[in-house]
């Protein structure tokens, strides 16, 4: 494998993958030009989020070492697991993410600007997706627009918004405020 811009090398066994990835199932017994080199490239790929992966595939845990950003890492992370359907990797890191919003719940979610990364990471309908909806409109606050500009996903603000109206004791009290709605409209 051949991974982030410098094209950092990783031995990976084949069986590994192939079992955790369908993606690489695919891709290993294809008529895929990789199959017959046994060179995968991610170039667009960030090397420590591949790291986080590979520890995952060799031994079943997560390690998360000096994240800047929690989330974002975690979104990375996620992200590469969607794009090689790598299932059991995906549902235990959103599990990490559904317990550290958790945790933090006077904190979580942080900004408008994770939801909107969310959103252009992931397709519609897609697990994260609704994690995310869930965790902001059920702690919908009004800093929200002094966070947000012009770059949140509209998609991403409808459907908090869609999600916050379907439960009318939430919109009283919970609601975000008409600036945020705005945006939708």
């Amino acid at each position: 494998m051949q991974v982030g811009h410098a094209k950092e090398a990783f031995i990976v066994h084949k069986t590994l993958l192939v079992n955790a990835s369908d993606y690489f199932a695919k891709a290993t017994s294809g008529e895929w030009h990789e199959a017959r080199t046994d060179v995968y490239t991610f170039d667009d790929v960030n090397v420590q989020v591949f790291r986080t992966f590979l520890c995952w595939l060799y031994t079943g845990q997560i390690q998360l070492r000096d994240t800047y950003d929690l989330d974002r890492f975690l979104i990375l992370s996620w992200a590469i697991g969607d794009r090689i359907q790598a299932r059991h990797f995906n549902n235990v890191i959103m599990s990490m993410m559904a317990t550290d919003w958790n945790k933090f719940r006077t904190e979580y979610p942080r900004g408008l600007d994770i939801g909107t990364m969310i959103y252009e990471l992931s397709q519609p309908g897609s697990k994260i997706r609704l994690l995310a909806v869930k965790k902001f409109s059920r702690h919908a606050h009004d800093e929200w627009d002094e966070d947000s500009d012009t770059n949140t996903s509209l998609e991403f603000l409808l459907d908090i918004f869609k999600a916050t109206s379907m439960d009318v004791q939430n919109v009283r009290s919970r609601t975000l405020s008409v600036d945020v709605y705005r945006k939708v409209l």
